[in-house]
This record gives structure tokens, sequence and C-alpha cells, in this order.
């Protein structure tokens, strides 16, 4: 799925991906239910968009692909928890 947002391609994914908050909160792709019907709904849903809608959806993948998945993001969290680690491990010598 990340690779795909990287590539400004909208996703449709389950509620059951971990990441599928971050999908639907920057409206990069479409969510449902992991069942049958729950991915019936997204074909048809997908079907359904206007041509604005899907263009406005690849916009927004790059958006999100940045925002929570990029290389520099992924370093910046680790680089934070490390020196949360350093700091607690620090104060409680």
């Amino acid at each position: 799925m990340v690779e795909a947002l990287a590539c400004g391609k909208p996703v449709l994914i389950s509620d059951q991906v971990n990441i599928w908050r971050e999908i639907a909160e920057g409206e990069a792709g479409l969510v449902a239910k992991d069942t049958l019907e729950g991915t019936r709904r997204l074909l048809i849903e997908w079907e359904l968009l206007t041509a604005e809608k899907k263009e406005k959806m690849i916009q927004q993948t790059k958006k999100v692909y940045v925002e929570y998945f990029s290389i520099e993001k992924s370093a910046t969290n680790i680089k934070a928890l490390i020196e949360q680690n350093l700091e607690a491990h620090t104060t409680a010598v």
C-alpha cells in the first residue's frame, strides 16, 4: 500500500490493514470492512467516483506518503525514539 501511495496511486484497503486510518484521514484511498461485501463496496465506490474526485485522491497520495511513510519521516521517528530511550535511561541511572 505504501509503495502505491509513493507512486501516486490511490489504494482500496480494508480496515484490518494497520495504515487504514492514515489513508482515510488523508483521503488517499477508500476503506471498507474486511469482508466480501466490504470488498464489493470498495470496487463499486471506486467505479462511481468522478474523474475530479479520483484526481483529488491521486494528489492526496503523495501528501499522505510524505507525511506518514517516507524514509525521511521514518528516520525522524526512529531518531526521536532513540533520543527518548537515551534520555529515559540517563534519567533512570
